[in-house]
């Protein structure tokens, strides 16, 4: 899936693949309840005015290594936002699976 966000101002659609909550069962029957998960985006591809700018991201974090702010963090950043984001979109039940 690819969803639009902005982050730090610049627009990205952010491909990955989007896992929705899952909520917790903490009543009833103990066999039935359990611990939910939230929802979670797999970043696959990142685009800036339909360039890919992923691949670049992790090249940089790679041979600098001198910033104060790791890929590792924005690409999680990023993650959070598109959850942010899918977490509020209405379900689009034609989009193929």
């Amino acid at each position: 899936m690819r969803v639009t966000i902005t982050y730090l101002g610049v627009e990205l659609d952010v491909e990955g693949n989007y896992e929705p909550e899952e909520p917790s069962r903490l009543s009833g029957p103990p066999e039935d309840c359990y611990e939910g998960e939230p929802s979670y985006f797999e970043v696959e591809d990142i685009f800036v005015n339909g360039i890919s700018i992923y691949e670049m991201m992790q090249c940089l974090a790679v041979a600098t290594n001198t910033s104060p702010i790791s890929h590792t963090d924005v690409i999680h950043d990023i993650a959070t936002l598109v959850c942010e984001a899918c977490d509020n979109m209405e379900p689009d039940y034609d989009e193929a699976e």
